[in-house]
């Protein structure tokens, strides 16, 4: 969240078109609480216990905050445990903080987080996306240990449960993958050529009727994203590459859900460079000159 600016679609959900993610947020949290439909979810073998309490909230990026709502749904009996999964997110959010801080100029501490979000005259409240790099699909376990600087997108997704089809990660590739796609070449295209695949410098900037921005007080209508949310004194804060697609599965299952899904045209076209790691098999593959190649043995 960030006041006087215009782009602010731009740090709110990817796959939400550009809108806050709070209203599907909220229907997901009402449908998952319903009785009826826990005992629906039953017969497809998904159980979620009666003690189970979904509560949505919000990741404010601006300020690494977490906003809670509906919290009237739990009792007395409940709220402690509430409480501290909230004091465990606040430690996050602070650290969380403490580290994007040292990337964002004039930024040290959590009050001028805090003023910088709230000020009219700040071209860039936060980094929002930039530096984006890949996505990761596979299971949290085998990344827990590694740092990845907020630079890649995040799923979750174990191929011993998928089915032989690979369903759920043609699901995945179909939607998460595209939104990290969209995202990724929008930020690649407004660093290499910002003039004219990117909107310019905010300084100059004049909304239009809520339509968009122009130069000044006369120019076309200005695409992409402001140079403040991808450059920094001069030079590409943002790396442009084309996003790296990691997933941890084994071949045969990964070429299923690349044949049925848009993925196909991503790599065919090279606009993604996905690496497979296939535990199995131990081998980790590259896609090169038209096929998957082994670039490295597991031990």
């Amino acid at each position: 969240l960030s006041d006087n600016n215009p782009f602010e679609s731009a740090l709110d959900c990817g796959a939400c078109g550009g809108n806050s993610s709070l209203p599907n947020n909220r229907t997901l949290c009402i449908i998952a609480n319903d009785h009826q439909v826990r005992e629906a979810l039953k017969e497809k073998g998904i159980m979620i216990p009666d003690s189970t309490k979904f509560i949505p909230a919000m990741h404010i990026t601006t300020t690494d905050e977490i906003k809670y709502y509906d919290t009237d749904i739990l009792t007395a009996k409940e709220a402690p445990q509430f409480f501290k999964v909230m004091r465990d997110f606040n430690t996050a959010s602070q650290k969380a903080r403490e580290e994007r801080a040292q990337s964002l100029p004039y930024t040290q501490t959590h009050e001028e987080i805090m003023i910088k979000s709230m000020d009219w005259s700040e071209p860039r409240p936060e980094w929002g996306l930039a530096g984006n790099i890949g996505v990761f699909a596979g299971p949290r376990s085998s990344i827990k240990h590694v740092k990845l600087d907020n630079r890649f997108f995040l799923h979750s997704y174990d191929w011993r449960i998928d089915n032989d089809n690979a369903d759920i990660l043609t699901r995945i590739f179909n939607g998460p993958l595209v939104v990290g796609e969209w995202i990724n070449l929008e930020h690649y295209f407004s660093t290499v050529d910002n003039a004219h695949y990117g909107a310019g410098s905010k300084v100059y900037h004049n909304v239009v009727g809520k339509v968009g921005v122009y130069y000044g007080n006369y120019s076309d209508l200005k695409i992409g994203l402001p140079t403040q949310s991808v450059m920094l004194e001069g030079e590409a804060y943002h790396e442009p590459v084309r996003l790296l697609t990691i997933m941890e599965a084994p071949l045969e299952k990964v070429g299923k859900a690349v044949e049925n899904s848009i993925a196909k045209e991503f790599i065919l076209n090279e606009w993604i460079r996905p690496v497979i790691i296939d535990t199995e098999a131990k081998k980790v593959y590259s896609y090169e000159a038209g096929d998957f190649k082994v670039i490295k043995e597991l031990a």
